[in-house]
């Protein structure tokens, strides 16, 4: 028999029982049978979605199932590093948000404010932010021609213990994970078409994926590739939009 069956029959029973009180004495009931029966029908379908979810949730509602990713399928997402610090050269503002602030200043044994004055552009404050450091955007430099982050030397990031999320959670951005053809756009293949550019970026470490697999066995792992995504998310949510309160620092000396 059923689950659906036993919660049913066990639901009349527990009717039956209702219509006597503790010393069996007749109790009327206003609410007609048909009524209960319709009660007790979606309640035992509830009680058995409920059986079948681990999440609480769900017990009472049937919560509306998320469309398949197309990375689902993979064990691992792949990208593989190269340290070519082309990520670090490509057009476009590096915020720190006023605890990444903090921790990068606290790194380099600057004070925050020394820290501004030295590295970054502007400061970007808005009205229901708690914290006096507000948001902070890292200089550019220009060096053998290419203009590139502050903080990359020799490839190497100058405050990677203290890097911004912004730079840690890379290439796991939600336009790069919203669709497989977002993914493979950004990558760059030696002899491809598609090349590395200071205004459009690319990455050399990723590698297309075809048909829901990906061409290589190894890379970073299904849930740490997700794990980031959701970082970047929430990191976004803070992020500051609307009347934005902008100190310039760019033209105060390095």
């Amino acid at each position: 028999m059923s689950s659906l069956a036993w919660i049913i029959i066990s639901l009349s029973l527990l009717h039956e029982t209702r219509c006597f009180s503790i010393v069996d004495k007749p109790i009327r009931r206003k609410e007609s049978s048909l009524q209960s029966s319709v009660d007790d029908l979606l309640l035992a379908q509830a009680l058995q979605r409920s059986s079948q979810s681990t999440n609480p949730l769900d017990q009472l509602f049937d919560s509306s199932k998320k469309n398949p990713t197309w990375y689902e399928s993979l064990n691992s997402l792949p990208f593989d590093c190269t340290e070519c610090g082309k990520c670090c050269q490509t057009k476009g503002d590096v915020y720190l948000d006023p605890a990444e602030t903090k921790n990068a200043a606290d790194l380099l044994d600057l004070s925050v404010e020394d820290f501004k004055e030295q590295h970054v552009a502007r400061v970007e404050h808005f009205p229901t932010d708690r914290h006096e450091i507000g948001w902070t955007v890292l200089k550019h430099k220009e060096e053998d021609g290419i203009t590139q982050c502050i903080f990359l030397k020799d490839k190497k990031c100058g405050i990677y213990g203290a890097r911004p999320l912004q730079c840690s959670t890379y290439p796991f951005w939600p336009r790069f994970m919203d669709d497989v053809e977002g993914w493979n756009d950004e990558v760059v293949e030696e002899g491809g078409e598609r090349l590395w550019t200071y205004e459009e970026g690319g990455c050399e470490g990723m590698q297309r994926v075809a048909e829901g697999k990906a061409m290589i066995s190894e890379g970073v792992s299904l849930s740490k590739a997700t794990e980031q995504l959701e970082l970047y998310k929430r990191y976004k949510k803070r992020f500051p939009r609307d009347d934005l309160v902008t100190v310039d620092y760019k033209n105060k000396n390095c």
